[in-house]
Order: C-alpha cells, then structure tokens, then sequence
C-alpha cells in the first residue's frame, strides 16, 4: 500500500514538472536541452541527420550513441556522425543541446566541448522555435537521465529519447519585439548581428545594420550607412572609421554600424534627455575602445530652420505661454466673483443659475490645474504628475460637459418639451459625474497621464514639462475619441443652438440695437462653448492667428461669462426702471427669455 502511494506521489510530481516544463518552452525563442548520457563503457559517437522545415526534433541515446534528428532548421542540411573519445573508467557524459533559430544554428555541447551541428547563415526570416515537449520514450537502461530545459527538470530516470515539435514565427520581428522590452536591447541587436557571420547589409525590423571586416593594412573607411526608405537619402547618416580602429593584435576585426529606427530601446529613465530620429550605434568585436588617436566621426544631416523661423517660432510659444497664463489667472478671478454673484441670489435661486454655477465652477478648476501643472511637473514626482494629469484632463472634459449641459437646458427652455422641469441633479450627473466615469477608464487602462516634454526649437535640451496625457499610442487614441469627440459634439450643438437661439429673437425690437444683439450672440457663444470649435481650424496659412484667437478667448472665457452675467442684470434692471417710469403702463418685451437674463 505505501508502495502504491509513492508511486502515485511520483506520478503527480512527474505531471507537475513536464506542466511547468511545457508553459517555461512555449515561450522561449531559443532552445536548450540539457542532461546525463548514461552509455556503456565501448566506443561513442554522436550522429545528427538534420533537415530544413518546421516538424520536430529527437533528442535520444543509447548504449552507444547520443542522436540528433529533425526537421527543424531554415537553410541547414546535414547528416553525418562524429565519433567521441571515451573513457573506459566513465559510463556518462554531460551533454547540452543548444539552438538558436533566428541563426539558424545548432550546437551539441558534450563533456564541456562543442560540437557545431549548423553554422549561422545569417538572420533568419522565418524560423522554427517554441519548441514544446510531446512524446518521450519508456524509461531504460542506457538514456537520458535528469533531462532539462533551460534549467527546468523535465525527467529524473533515464529515458531514451525525448521528442520536441516547434512553431513557425517571423523570427526577426519576435526578437525586435524582446529587445524593445530590455535596457540592454541596443546591445542585443548588435551582438545578434555580429554572430550573423555575414559581412554588409544586415536588416531587422528595428534597425539596419553594416558589418564591415577590417584586415590587414585597413587604412580607414568612409560611408554611408544603410536606412529606412522614408529618410531622405541627403538626410542619411554617414560614418568615418580611422585607421587606429583595427586591433594590432588581431589579423581581422569586424564592426558593426548600426541605424535604428526604434528610439524606445534607448530610453532610460531620465527625461533629461532628448533623443532625436536618428540613432546610430557602432561595436567593434571583442574589443573595448578608448583613447584612440583618431576619433571615430558620426555626422548627421538636419533640416535647420531658419534664423527669422526659429526666432518667430520662439517668440509665439512664449507670447502664448504668457497670455494664457495670464488669461486663466484673470478667469480665476472672474470665476470667483462670478459664483459669488449667483450665490447671493439665494431669493432668485433658478434651474438656470444652478447650471451656470456649474460651468462657473467647472471653468475655475480647468484654470487652476492649468496653470499648477507646470509646476508640480517641475517639482513633483511621477504619482504627483500622474494624479495632477488626471485632475486637469477631468477639469477639462468636465467644462465640455457643462457647456453640453448649457445647451440642452436652453433647448428644454426654448422648446418646452417637458411640462415641468427636469431635477436639477442629472445636470449636474452629466456635469461632474460622466467625467468621473471617463478619467476613471482612462486610469484603469494605465500608462495613460505623466509628465509630458515639449520641446521647443531652440532648445531640445530645455524642453517645457507639464502634467498631462502621456505621448503614446494609447493616449493619442484616447485624445482622439474622448477629447476631439466630445469637443466635436459639443461644438455643433452649440452652433446649432446659437442659430436657434437667434432665429427666435431677431424679431424682437431690442434686436435693432446692435450693442444689444452682439452682446447676446457673444454670451450665447462663450456659453455654449463654441469658441473651442477654433481648435479645428489650426492648419494652413492662418494657423498661427487661429492659435492665437484660440488661447486669447478660451482662456479668458470665465471673464467673458461674468461680463454677460452683469450686462444682461444690468439691461433687466434699465428694463424694470423703464417699466416703471412708464404713465401708459405699457410693458417693454424684453429681447431676451428670463432665463437667459438671469
């Protein structure tokens, strides 16, 4: 009975290992197979039969002989057998079977010699790798003993002969896909393309490359190195290597230059430093350079703005800076005075206030964090940045959806569609509650808000930080279907509004004074948010004035709303004095509805 239960104990930890073994190889570009060949005490060889495709892999000995077959390689074909030196005093050898796909290259390592079955041929495209474990022998006497997979255990008894099927990959992108994830991914590729045993062009998906062999008498090189079809070819980096380059003490060296087109791999974590497009890397083989009589020359090839270029190009994104700075700080204020005033009405406290209360606040927030973000960018660290980014990107879709809310109250006032009003908390749900949804998706996706560098054009080492939506695929993605959607939505709303809105009152005899009628449309327009639309409008020739126009209003839009909110209590107040003042008793009919006067 206690027989029983080892045997079913040994049997579960057996089942348990080739798991782990299975999930450990399914992901692994490369290959190795370690173990203990348990042989007779005769001669040994070790015999390979080794065909091109992508089906399996057998790995087994005998009393005599260690094995090696399948169909596995890219370009590799060979069959022969190599006989081993033995020791009549050792029944077992130490041996490991190491394949590298993407060069095609397979080598058996038996009691600490190497045994090269494929030579690299280059970078493969496509490639036979994950190689998983299917089908092993019954255990014997003379095998496989304490089999392993990349450190793994997979058997502890001698089996005969252990069977591995792979898949086929693009190789070349996988790896490209590896090396973006690790700091060390520059260095990878260049030693991947020195091992490649190929000299001139070597490309991947992440970088092209040029190995260059300097022989005896290499009295230096200059050229051009090779680059993606979209560089310009006047734009494409060119390399000089000195004579001084080459090692004295070895016959041949080789070089790799390399052109990348992946910047991510150089990307620490300092973002005090700013990489350009162009990224070129040189290694020399087997060899630490320094203090070389002659340098080795990089030159690259800008497109340099122009003096007067530079000079405007400055000059507006600083005036920009200062007028809405400037602007948010006089929004600040006006939104404080502004609440105040619609607070203080607590005897006239309407639907409509109520809404304008939210705008107001909404705004206020929007200013604040607006001019904050910049400082807590420069000060904080990168939670502070992130929780900051998050609040002005809230702030923001926040006043849209308040604006949004402006224009659905007027409708409901204008065409009465419901016969009593409707709570004044699903205003304020699709104000400050939507918002919270939306930040709040943002957030568990993640990698969404930190700090973000802009870069001006006369000082990429200086570049401006501010806490916002991160300069990635997901935030772009989110820019566009949050920010661009919801300011397209509210934008034409409030446009059709507007046209609304005038067309009901152009009739009215208030509208011939045209003070009366531009303040309305102006108010109307600030209210309605539709103002933002000019942020459609920032290309061709007038791009730089709409940019302009866009930061002047915007910026100064709680200012705006507070001169509505006292021009029309003002005009109520000339409207009442006049009433008054009337012997006939006959009443004026105000060009504007109540709730657009309060």
């Amino acid at each position: 009975m206690e027989r029983n239960q080892k045997t079913v104990r040994m049997w579960i930890i057996t089942c348990l290992l080739f798991i782990l073994v299975q999930a450990s190889t399914e992901n692994d570009r490369d290959f190795k197979m370690c173990g203990t060949w348990r042989h007779g005490n005769a001669s040994q060889s070790l015999k390979y039969d080794l065909k091109t495709g992508c089906k399996e892999i057998e790995i087994s000995a005998n009393e005599r002989t260690l094995s090696i077959k399948g169909s596995i390689t890219a370009k590799c074909t060979q069959s022969s057998s190599i006989n081993l030196e033995s020791n009549p005093l050792q029944n077992q050898s130490q041996f490991c079977v190491f394949w590298e796909p993407l060069l095609d290259l397979l080598i058996v390592q038996l009691n600490g010699k190497n045994h090269t079955l494929c030579q690299t041929n280059g970078l493969q495209e496509t490639c036979c790798t994950d190689l998983s474990q299917e089908k092993q022998e019954t255990p014997a006497l003379y095998g496989i003993v304490n089999g392993s997979i990349h450190g793994d255990p997979i058997r502890y008894d001698v089996m005969e002969k252990y069977t591995f099927r792979g898949d086929t990959i693009n190789c070349k992108k996988k790896f490209c896909d590896e090396a973006s994830k690790k700091p060390s991914g520059a260095n990878m590729i260049e030693e991947v393309v020195m091992k490649s045993n190929k000299t001139g062009r070597v490309d991947l998906p992440c970088a092209q490359s040029t190995v260059i062999e300097m022989k005896e008498g290499f009295t230096g090189l200059n050229f051009t190195l090779p680059a993606p079809r979209t560089v310009a070819p006047n734009m494409i980096p060119s390399v000089y290597l000195p004579s001084c380059l080459k090692s004295m003490s070895r016959s041949t060296s080789k070089v790799v230059c390399t052109y990348y087109k992946n910047k991510t791999l150089f990307q620490g974590g300092s973002s005090d430093v700013v990489l350009l497009d162009d990224i070129v890397g040189l290694s020399v083989e087997n060899e630490i350079i320094e203090n070389l009589p002659e340098p080795v020359r990089i030159r690259f090839y800008h497109s340099p703005l122009s003096q007067v270029e530079q000079k405007a190009t400055v000059r507006h994104l600083k005036a920009l800076t200062f007028i809405t700075a400037v602007g948010c700080a006089v929004s600040l204020v006006s939104c404080l005075v502004l609440f105040y005033w619609l607070c203080k009405r607590r005897g006239k406290k309407t639907q409509t206030s109520l809404v304008h209360r939210g705008l107001v606040v909404a705004i206020f927030l929007l200013c604040l964090f607006f001019i904050l973000t910049g400082t807590l960018a420069n000060v904080g660290d990168g939670i502070v940045c992130k929780i900051t980014g998050s609040l002005l990107h809230y702030a923001l879709l926040s006043t849209l959806c308040w604006m949004a809310m402006e224009v659905f109250h007027t409708f409901l006032l204008i065409r009465k569609v419901f016969n009593s009003t409707l709570p004044t908390w699903i205003f304020y749900l699709g104000g400050f509650g939507l918002p919270v949804l939306l930040v709040g998706i943002l957030l568990s996706i993640g990698d969404i808000y930190g700090k973000r560098d802009i870069i001006p054009s006369d000082d990429i080492k200086n570049p401006y930080h501010m806490c916002w939506m991160l300069k990635n695929d997901k935030s772009l993605l989110a820019h566009y279907i949050v920010n661009l959607g919801l300011l397209a939505v509210v934008v034409s709303s409030g446009a059709v509004m507007l046209f609304v809105v005038v067309r009901e009152i152009r009739n009215r005899p208030d509208w011939k004074k045209s003070h009366v009628a531009f303040l309305s449309i102006w108010g109307l327009t600030c209210l309605f948010g539709t103002t933002w639309g000019l942020g459609f409008l920032d290309f061709g020739l007038l791009s730089e004035a709409i940019l302009f126009l866009f930061c002047i209003i915007n910026s100064l839009q709680g200012f705006f709303l507070m001169l509505r909110y006292y021009a029309l209590d003002r005009m109520k107040n000339d409207d009442r004095s006049i009433s008054d003042r009337s012997s006939s008793g006959s009443s004026k009919q105000p060009m504007l509805h109540t709730h657009e006067k309060s």
